[in-house]
Protein backbone atom coordinates (compact mmCIF):
# COMPACT_ATOMS: atom_id res chain seq x y z
CA UNK A 1 0.00 0.00 0.00
CA UNK A 2 1.50 3.27 -0.97
CA UNK A 3 1.88 6.01 1.92
CA UNK A 4 0.65 9.43 1.93
CA UNK A 5 3.82 11.37 2.77
CA UNK A 6 2.38 15.21 4.49
CA UNK A 7 4.41 16.91 2.01
CA UNK A 8 2.66 15.49 -0.43
CA UNK A 9 0.06 18.52 -0.95
CA UNK A 10 2.14 21.75 -1.46
CA UNK A 11 1.48 24.49 0.46
CA UNK A 12 -1.40 26.60 -0.76
CA UNK A 13 0.07 30.33 -1.74
CA UNK A 14 -1.36 32.76 0.55
CA UNK A 15 -2.17 35.98 -1.45
CA UNK A 16 -0.90 39.80 -0.96
CA UNK A 17 -3.53 41.45 0.81
CA UNK A 18 -2.76 45.00 -0.28
CA UNK A 19 -5.20 47.32 -0.22
CA UNK A 20 -4.12 49.05 -3.38
CA UNK A 21 -4.03 46.11 -4.98
CA UNK A 22 -6.23 45.16 -8.33
CA UNK A 23 -9.63 43.78 -7.04
CA UNK A 24 -9.56 41.45 -10.25
CA UNK A 25 -6.22 39.90 -9.21
CA UNK A 26 -7.16 39.72 -5.63
CA UNK A 27 -10.64 37.82 -6.73
CA UNK A 28 -8.26 35.33 -8.77
CA UNK A 29 -5.63 34.61 -6.00
CA UNK A 30 -8.14 34.07 -3.68
CA UNK A 31 -10.38 31.50 -5.96
CA UNK A 32 -7.02 29.63 -6.71
CA UNK A 33 -5.98 29.24 -2.90
CA UNK A 34 -9.41 28.30 -1.91
CA UNK A 35 -9.42 26.26 -4.68
CA UNK A 36 -6.18 24.29 -4.11
CA UNK A 37 -7.63 24.36 -0.43
CA UNK A 38 -10.70 22.26 -1.93
CA UNK A 39 -8.49 19.80 -4.62
CA UNK A 40 -5.74 19.16 -1.71
CA UNK A 41 -9.17 17.83 1.06
CA UNK A 42 -10.43 15.69 -2.28
CA UNK A 43 -7.17 14.39 -2.95
CA UNK A 44 -6.66 13.33 0.87
CA UNK A 45 -10.10 11.77 0.85
CA UNK A 46 -9.58 9.79 -2.55
CA UNK A 47 -5.84 8.50 -0.87
CA UNK A 48 -7.83 7.11 2.23
CA UNK A 49 -10.50 5.80 0.55
CA UNK A 50 -8.03 4.11 -1.79
CA UNK A 51 -6.55 1.58 1.33
CA UNK A 52 -6.18 -1.36 0.11
CA UNK A 53 -7.29 -4.49 2.61
CA UNK A 54 -5.06 -7.92 2.49
CA UNK A 55 -8.11 -10.85 1.58
CA UNK A 56 -9.22 -11.99 5.15
CA UNK A 57 -10.45 -15.74 5.93
CA UNK A 58 -13.88 -16.48 6.77
CA UNK A 59 -12.87 -17.41 10.36
CA UNK A 60 -13.62 -14.82 12.53
CA UNK A 61 -10.38 -16.04 14.51
CA UNK A 62 -8.06 -14.91 11.40
CA UNK A 63 -7.13 -11.60 13.37
CA UNK A 64 -3.69 -11.29 11.64
CA UNK A 65 -5.19 -9.92 8.03
CA UNK A 66 -7.87 -7.48 9.73
CA UNK A 67 -4.86 -6.15 12.30
CA UNK A 68 -2.86 -5.27 9.23
CA UNK A 69 -5.43 -3.36 7.98
CA UNK A 70 -5.81 -1.67 11.56
CA UNK A 71 -2.45 -0.57 11.50
CA UNK A 72 -2.21 0.66 7.85
CA UNK A 73 -5.33 2.43 8.50
CA UNK A 74 -4.20 4.03 11.23
CA UNK A 75 -0.71 5.67 9.23
CA UNK A 76 -3.06 6.45 6.62
CA UNK A 77 -5.55 8.30 8.97
CA UNK A 78 -2.11 9.96 10.77
CA UNK A 79 -1.08 11.89 7.78
CA UNK A 80 -3.99 13.03 6.31
CA UNK A 81 -4.90 14.51 9.47
CA UNK A 82 -1.26 16.39 9.59
CA UNK A 83 -2.13 17.40 6.16
CA UNK A 84 -5.61 19.00 7.60
CA UNK A 85 -4.34 20.65 10.36
CA UNK A 86 -1.62 22.54 7.69
CA UNK A 87 -5.00 23.17 5.34
CA UNK A 88 -6.45 25.08 8.68
CA UNK A 89 -3.92 26.87 9.23
CA UNK A 90 -3.18 28.12 6.04
CA UNK A 91 -7.30 29.23 5.82
CA UNK A 92 -6.21 31.19 9.08
CA UNK A 93 -3.51 33.34 7.51
CA UNK A 94 -6.25 33.83 4.66
CA UNK A 95 -8.83 34.73 7.18
CA UNK A 96 -6.01 37.34 9.24
CA UNK A 97 -4.86 39.04 5.81
CA UNK A 98 -9.08 39.61 5.01
CA UNK A 99 -9.19 40.78 8.57
CA UNK A 100 -6.31 44.16 7.78
CA UNK A 101 -8.02 44.22 4.60
CA UNK A 102 -11.35 45.02 6.16
CA UNK A 103 -9.29 47.56 9.11
CA UNK A 104 -7.56 49.56 6.07
CA UNK A 105 -11.13 49.87 4.05
CA UNK A 106 -12.58 50.94 7.47
CA UNK A 107 -9.70 53.31 8.39
CA UNK A 108 -9.73 54.91 4.81
CA UNK A 109 -13.27 55.33 5.06
CA UNK A 110 -12.99 57.73 8.62
CA UNK A 111 -9.89 59.38 7.30
CA UNK A 112 -10.34 62.73 6.15
CA UNK A 113 -9.02 63.38 2.52
CA UNK A 114 -6.95 66.44 2.48
CA UNK A 115 -7.40 68.45 -0.83
CA UNK A 116 -4.43 70.53 -2.40
CA UNK A 117 -5.72 73.95 -3.50
CA UNK A 118 -3.49 73.80 -6.54
CA UNK A 119 -5.16 70.48 -7.92
CA UNK A 120 -7.81 71.51 -9.94
CA UNK A 121 -11.70 70.37 -9.70
CA UNK A 122 -11.82 67.62 -12.39
CA UNK A 123 -8.73 65.66 -10.74
CA UNK A 124 -10.18 65.64 -7.44
CA UNK A 125 -13.72 64.16 -8.45
CA UNK A 126 -12.11 61.79 -10.97
CA UNK A 127 -9.57 61.01 -7.98
CA UNK A 128 -12.47 60.45 -5.27
CA UNK A 129 -14.41 58.35 -7.93
CA UNK A 130 -11.31 56.52 -8.20
CA UNK A 131 -11.35 55.62 -4.31
CA UNK A 132 -15.31 54.97 -4.26
CA UNK A 133 -15.16 52.49 -6.79
CA UNK A 134 -12.14 50.72 -5.02
CA UNK A 135 -13.66 50.89 -1.52
CA UNK A 136 -16.35 49.24 -3.01
CA UNK A 137 -14.65 46.68 -5.11
CA UNK A 138 -13.15 45.73 -1.88
CA UNK A 139 -16.47 45.31 0.10
CA UNK A 140 -17.41 42.98 -2.41
CA UNK A 141 -14.77 40.60 -2.32
CA UNK A 142 -14.46 40.62 1.38
CA UNK A 143 -17.92 39.14 0.94
CA UNK A 144 -16.84 36.61 -1.64
CA UNK A 145 -14.17 35.88 0.33
CA UNK A 146 -15.77 34.56 3.20
CA UNK A 147 -18.36 32.79 1.27
CA UNK A 148 -15.18 30.85 -0.45
CA UNK A 149 -14.33 30.38 3.29
CA UNK A 150 -17.56 29.13 5.03
CA UNK A 151 -17.51 26.68 1.63
CA UNK A 152 -14.12 25.33 2.62
CA UNK A 153 -14.71 24.75 6.03
CA UNK A 154 -18.02 22.79 5.09
CA UNK A 155 -16.00 20.64 2.91
CA UNK A 156 -13.52 20.34 5.74
CA UNK A 157 -15.95 19.04 8.30
CA UNK A 158 -17.48 16.80 5.57
CA UNK A 159 -14.47 14.94 4.92
CA UNK A 160 -13.31 14.48 8.46
CA UNK A 161 -17.11 12.96 8.84
CA UNK A 162 -16.26 10.36 6.03
CA UNK A 163 -12.84 9.86 7.35
CA UNK A 164 -14.37 8.60 10.63
CA UNK A 165 -17.09 6.88 9.16
CA UNK A 166 -14.25 4.92 6.76
CA UNK A 167 -12.46 3.03 9.43
CA UNK A 168 -16.05 1.32 10.74
CA UNK A 169 -17.31 1.03 6.77
CA UNK A 170 -13.50 -0.77 6.23
CA UNK A 171 -13.92 -3.04 9.57
CA UNK A 172 -17.11 -3.67 8.73
CA UNK A 173 -16.42 -4.95 5.07
CA UNK A 174 -14.32 -7.77 6.02
CA UNK A 175 -16.67 -8.99 8.18
CA UNK A 176 -18.48 -12.16 6.68
CA UNK A 177 -19.43 -14.67 9.76
CA UNK A 178 -22.94 -14.06 11.43
CA UNK A 179 -21.10 -13.72 14.98
CA UNK A 180 -18.44 -11.14 14.14
CA UNK A 181 -18.78 -7.77 15.32
CA UNK A 182 -19.63 -4.85 13.41
CA UNK A 183 -18.86 -1.23 13.85
CA UNK A 184 -20.83 1.66 14.09
CA UNK A 185 -20.08 4.48 11.80
CA UNK A 186 -20.28 7.79 13.67
CA UNK A 187 -23.47 10.11 13.03
CA UNK A 188 -22.69 13.80 11.92
CA UNK A 189 -22.46 14.70 16.00
CA UNK A 190 -19.42 12.08 16.29
CA UNK A 191 -21.28 9.87 18.50
CA UNK A 192 -22.32 6.20 17.72
CA UNK A 193 -26.59 5.66 17.20
CA UNK A 194 -28.10 4.24 20.18
CA UNK A 195 -29.22 0.63 19.35
CA UNK A 196 -26.53 -0.36 16.89
CA UNK A 197 -26.20 -4.12 16.37
CA UNK A 198 -23.37 -5.47 18.01
CA UNK A 199 -22.62 -8.43 15.16
CA UNK A 200 -23.55 -9.39 11.79
CA UNK A 201 -26.04 -11.62 12.83
CA UNK A 202 -28.29 -9.29 14.75
CA UNK A 203 -27.81 -6.55 11.99
CA UNK A 204 -29.47 -9.33 9.80
CA UNK A 205 -32.52 -9.69 11.38
CA UNK A 206 -33.68 -6.12 13.09
CA UNK A 207 -37.73 -5.43 13.25
CA UNK A 208 -38.26 -2.58 10.36
CA UNK A 209 -38.52 -0.03 13.33
CA UNK A 210 -34.99 -0.50 13.91
CA UNK A 211 -33.47 -0.18 10.52
CA UNK A 212 -35.75 2.57 10.29
CA UNK A 213 -34.33 4.69 13.63
CA UNK A 214 -31.00 3.75 12.20
CA UNK A 215 -31.52 5.08 8.57
CA UNK A 216 -32.77 8.57 10.30
CA UNK A 217 -29.72 9.09 12.55
CA UNK A 218 -27.65 8.59 9.91
CA UNK A 219 -29.51 11.32 7.71
CA UNK A 220 -30.47 8.40 4.79
CA UNK A 221 -33.67 8.13 2.86
CA UNK A 222 -35.78 5.88 4.15
CA UNK A 223 -37.48 4.01 1.33
CA UNK A 224 -39.54 0.38 0.59
CA UNK A 225 -40.15 -2.70 2.50
CA UNK A 226 -37.62 -4.04 5.38
CA UNK A 227 -35.28 -5.44 3.04
CA UNK A 228 -34.90 -2.46 1.19
CA UNK A 229 -34.41 -0.62 4.40
CA UNK A 230 -31.49 -3.38 5.60
CA UNK A 231 -29.89 -3.38 2.22
CA UNK A 232 -29.44 1.20 2.42
CA UNK A 233 -28.17 0.40 6.03
CA UNK A 234 -25.68 -2.56 4.80
CA UNK A 235 -24.50 -0.01 2.08
CA UNK A 236 -24.02 2.43 4.55
CA UNK A 237 -22.37 0.82 6.81
CA UNK A 238 -20.14 -1.32 4.44
CA UNK A 239 -21.00 -4.76 5.57
CA UNK A 240 -20.85 -7.28 2.86
CA UNK A 241 -24.29 -8.63 2.07
CA UNK A 242 -24.48 -12.04 0.27
CA UNK A 243 -21.98 -14.65 -0.73
CA UNK A 244 -21.85 -16.56 -3.78
CA UNK A 245 -23.27 -19.77 -1.80
CA UNK A 246 -26.38 -17.51 -1.16
CA UNK A 247 -25.69 -17.05 2.79
CA UNK A 248 -25.03 -13.92 4.48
Amino acid sequence: MGHVPVNAFPPTPVPDAGVGASSALWTSRLSASFGAIADQIAAASKALASVELPPTASDPSAAGPAAGADGALAARLEAIERSQERLAEELDAVRGQLTRLNGSVMGKEKAERPVSPEVKEEMRERQEGVEVRQEADIRTLAGAVQELGAKVEGIIETIKLDQARLYARLMNSIVTVNKMPIKAPPMANGKPPQNFPATKGEFEHLTKERYEALLKSYGQPIKGDTNAKREALREFIGLPGETADGKK
